[in-house]
């Protein structure tokens, strides 16, 4: 209280008149002009965030340098990467993956059998985390909404080329990511490409035992497990985009990408107790090829108005075989199994978006669109086994 009244005080005075004085003051010196200058720093969407929303913007992906949209994820607080079989990854967001945690890109659902390693970081312009559902995309997952936005602009000429090689426990082998692109008056074009060749190789060990209650044990076995086999993978991602006289601008970008995976495991079981298992020497090979292809065509029109429509067509299509053998023999080396499952799944759809908008009084824009698609799937499985008859 005491430093309030002081300053009441202090205000009081200052608004007093002041009586002339008899000598007149020696003149002041003169103060020493102080400028302070200052300008607008680039928006930086990592300050925008919030605890609902994570932005990994274009610099920061290329900072790394990484060769792979997995090592982008393995940065996202919150947001883990797990590698099955034949390294299908997959994203979780809150320990839920597939089925809980939707993957959109370009703000719109991906296609059917879209997998992620087919985008190579250089196409990447940003990554969007969403831990809560946002009006402005579906909400149909439970864990929350990873929104991956492409590059779209051009702005200067690119010639880049990022050869690597990859090396871990388990795969080995080279990659490769390219990026070219230019612009002229009215048009500009990009292209990206992405590929990479790995070889697998490991071997695994396992021990079963069992104890009776009596503490006699009556089944130990061993297991060796030896797995080889290579993956191919190509991403190919041209766009072009052109601006007509009146303003209008077209877009076409595609997204093709062919993968290949081959593998043959050997199993073998050695008992030194108890009974030996029906087939303790099986042989397993395995085939999967998918490829697919996601083309679309945008226009962007202004109309009179100062309204504003953005559409969209696209085609897509899919296409994924896999074939697994298998072929054991008993403990006395006679065929005890010999049996493949080939399985061919083929999609194809078209879709269409649209979106009116138009600004109205009080800042406020007024939007109304559409979503629709259609698609078709065509599935075959086989599956054929012989086994050795019971006596």
């Amino acid at each position: 209280m005491a430093l309030l009244h002081r300053c009441h005080l202090l205000f009081l005075v200052a608004g007093l008149p002041v009586p002339a004085l008899a000598q007149q003051s020696e003149p002041a010196e003169p103060v020493a002009r102080v400028e302070v200058r200052g300008g607008a720093a680039r928006h930086d969407p990592r300050r925008a965030d919030t605890a609902a929303r994570f932005v990994l913007g274009r610099e920061e992906i290329e900072r790394y340098a990484d060769t792979s949209v997995f090592d982008l994820f393995k940065r996202i607080p919150g947001v883990t990467v797990t590698v099955g079989a034949g390294r299908q990854a997959q994203v979780r967001m809150r320990g839920l993956g597939e089925g809980y945690t939707q993957v959109l890109l370009n703000g719109e659902r991906t296609p059917a059998g879209f997998t992620l390693d087919s985008l190579a970081p250089e196409s990447i312009e940003r990554i969007e985390v969403l831990r809560a559902a946002m009006a402005e995309f579906p909400t149909e997952s439970v864990a929350g909404t990873i929104n991956i936005v492409l590059r779209k602009k051009v702005r200067a000429r690119e010639r880049e080329l990022k050869p690597g090689y990859l090396l871990s426990r388990e795969f080995r082998g080279p990659t490769f990511s390219a990026r070219l692109a230019d612009r002229g008056e009215r048009s500009s074009w990009s292209f990206t490409a992405s590929g990479n060749h790995d070889a697998l190789a490991r071997k695994s060990t396992g021990s079963e035992r069992n104890t009776r209650p009596d503490g006699v044990v009556d089944l130990r076995r061993t297991t060796l497990l030896r797995e080889q086999g290579r993956m191919n993978r190509l991403n190919l991602e041209p766009r072009f985009s052109w601006t007509l006289e009146n303003g209008d601008t077209l877009a076409w970008e595609t997204l093709a990408n062919g993968s290949g995976f081959r593998n043959h495991g050997h199993a073998l079981v050695s008992t030194a107790t108890g009974a030996a298992p029906p087939v303790p020497d099986l042989h397993t090979f395995g085939e999967i090829d998918d490829r697919m292809l996601k083309s679309d065509l945008r226009w962007t029109h202004a109309l009179a108005s100062g309204a504003k429509l953005e559409t969209r067509i696209g085609v897509e299509g899919k296409r994924s075989k896999s074939l697994e053998r298998r072929v054991g023999a008993d403990s006395l080396g006679r065929p005890a199994t010999n049996g493949s499952v080939r399985a061919d799944t083929r999609q194809k759809g078209a879709s269409s978006t649209g979106k009116y908008s138009r600004s109205v009084e009080g800042g406020h824009v007024v939007a109304l669109g559409w979503d629709a698609g259609v698609n078709a799937s065509d599935d075959l499985r086989a599956e054929r086994d012989a086994i050795r008859a019971l006596p």
